[in-house]
Parts: structure tokens; sequence; C-alpha cells
């Protein structure tokens, strides 16, 4: 018998001795995990739609049901395939900001565990999210009173953001929420107190009691109440307002301090011009003798208000006087 013979023979001896070795192999190893272990044919098992292969829909769930926590499969890790790359777990910095989010987190690391912040799957985590501003700031969690305090107002009136901050721009999560103007410039109270619902009158700052407010707008003489409308007809406010300016300036006719200026006033010209302010006298000279001199003896047509505009003849004196304004001004027979 030939040796082609011989080895025809044998040939089915040999094939069932491996056969029996691959088995003992598996045998020794374990068996093939069949639902972690994806060829690279079976790539569409996970990732939709390749190329390329950007979009994990199942990933994230089949590592959660096997019982397998992140680091487990992201460790140190530099490439992926496809030339994308599988991150560490402590790469949050990738796809996170680093900044300007402690409200939401103490750090901005997380831990290796994910599931020690994150109940759901980082792909439900990374859906779109609600843009109100309640989604956060409505909260009743005392971390997020102390960051931004909205609370409820004095009376008890809920506050909007709405109501203050109208031109928003805010995304999820959002870039600062800002106003034109800057509040503290007027305002020094805490947040809590400072948002709540306003009201645009006057009286609703000027007419406090609050020592610092009657410092700046006093009330009246003899505790009578001055309405800012008393002189400031035509105001421009807006919450929380602009200098509400009269027409004129304040100055051009009176030195005096605040306090004395914020008073109940009459119309009559004595009111002002029968004082006995030097500077006053300076400006209209009394009588000769002390004897009073009344404006209307000169000026008939007059225009006044309360504090009036100027008062003032239609002619020049000069052109019928050539003496001194004030020797004119006298009693005369």
């Amino acid at each position: 018998m030939n040796m082609y013979s011989k080895l025809k023979k044998l040939l089915p001896t040999l094939m069932l001795a491996s056969a029996m070795a691959a088995a003992m192999l598996l045998a020794g190893t374990g068996a093939l995990d069949t639902a972690m272990a994806l060829t690279t044919a079976d790539c569409r098992g996970c990732h939709t739609p390749p190329p390329p292969a950007t979009n994990v829909t199942k990933h994230h769930e089949l590592a959660a049901a096997r019982g397998y926590d992140c680091g487990y499969c992201h460790k140190s890790i530099p490439d992926g395939t496809g030339g994308y790359t599988i991150l560490d777990v402590n790469e949050c910095g990738s796809c996170h900001s680093m900044v300007d989010h402690a409200a939401a987190h103490n750090n901005a690391q997380t831990a290796p565990d994910c599931a020690q912040c994150h109940s759901l799957s980082v792909v439900d985590e990374h859906l779109s999210r609600t843009s109100t501003c309640s989604t956060c700031h409505g909260s009743t969690k005392p971390e997020v009173h102390n960051t931004i305090s909205i609370g409820m107002g004095p009376a008890g009136v809920p506050v909007n953001c709405n109501n203050c901050h109208i031109n928003v721009n805010h995304v999820a999560q959002h870039e600062m929420v800002s106003t034109p103007a800057d509040c503290s410039t007027c305002h020094n109270l805490g947040p809590v107190y400072e948002h709540t619902n306003r009201t645009s009158t006057c009286a609703t700052c000027h007419g406090s009691t609050n020592p610092t407010v009657l410092q700046t707008i006093t009330i009246g003489r003899s505790g009578t109440l001055v309405s800012c409308a008393n002189c400031h007809g035509q105001v421009n406010h807006v919450l929380d307002h602009d200098k509400a300016m009269a027409n004129a300036d304040c100055a051009q006719c009176h030195n005096l301090g605040v306090v004395t200026e914020h008073t109940s006033r009459g119309s009559s010209c004595a009111t002002c011009h029968n004082s006995t302010n030097a500077t006053v006298k300076q400006t209209i000279a009394a009588g000769k003798g002390g004897t009073a001199v009344y404006c209307s003896n000169c000026h008939v047509s007059v225009n006044h208000i309360d504090q009036h505009n100027m008062v003032t003849t239609p002619a020049d004196c000069k052109s019928c006087h050539g003496k001194q304004v004030v020797y004119e001004h006298t009693d005369r027979g």
C-alpha cells in the first residue's frame, strides 16, 4: 500500500481529532458571548447609519442590560474604529464645557461610575431638553434656591422670570440671561426681595418711609407729603425708571437744599419774591423804606405755574427806563 492510500484511510480520523481538539479548547476558555462580541460585519447592530458610525443607538442600553458600568469599556483607549475616538471615562471636557456650570454640578468631573449622577443612559441624557426657566429655577431644591433665589415675593406672589427678563437668550443648558441695565446701580437688596411684581407709580419708591429714600426725595414741610407730579408734570419712567426730569433746570432759580425746595407751594409771586433771602432780594429788589413791591405792579400779564416758567414783560425795561433797576423798582408819587 502506497503512502497516498494510507493517508486517505487516516483522513476521517484526523478530521475527528481536530474537531475534538477544538471542542476542548472552547470548553477551556468559556463560551463566546455573541451579545457583546460583535464582528466588524455587525456594526449596524449598534451604529446607525454606517459610515460614519457616529450615532450610537443601542450601545449604552446593551451595556446597562449586561450590568457593565461605563469604566468597563471606556478606559485608556486612544483610538476607536473608523477614526473615531473612544473617550476615556474622565474626558468629560471633550463634550462638556468645564466652566460656568457650577449651579448644576459642584465640579466638572464625574465619578468613574456615571450612574452615580445619571439614572438614564448616556443616550437619553443627551437628548433635546426643555428650555423653560422653571425647569431649573422653579425647583424646590435648596441648592437651586441658594444659586438663583427666585422664590416667592414679600406678598406671596410667585415671580416669573419673564416679568423682568423680556428679551432672553437661553439654550439648554442656557447662556447667561441678562437685562440691558445693571440692576445693582439702583438696587442693593437681595434677589428674593428684588424679584417681585412692581407697580409703576412714583410713590412706590419715593413715598417710602425708608430713611434712605427720604434722604433722596424728601417729604414736604410740616409733614405734608409732596407728590412728584406737583413739580414733575411730564415724567419719563419705566420699571425701574429712568430719571424723572423737569423741563427746566431747577438750579437756575433755586439754590436751596432739596428738603426746603420740595415743599407745598402756592402759585403767587409773593411766595418766593417777598422772601427775606438775600439771593432773592438781589433778583427782585424790595421797595425803598422796606415797603414791599409786588410783581403785578409792573408785570400785569404774568405766566406762572408751580414751579413757574420765567415771568417776563413783552418789552425790554430799558426801552423806557434808563436808570438802575433797583431805583426804578421803588414806590413812586
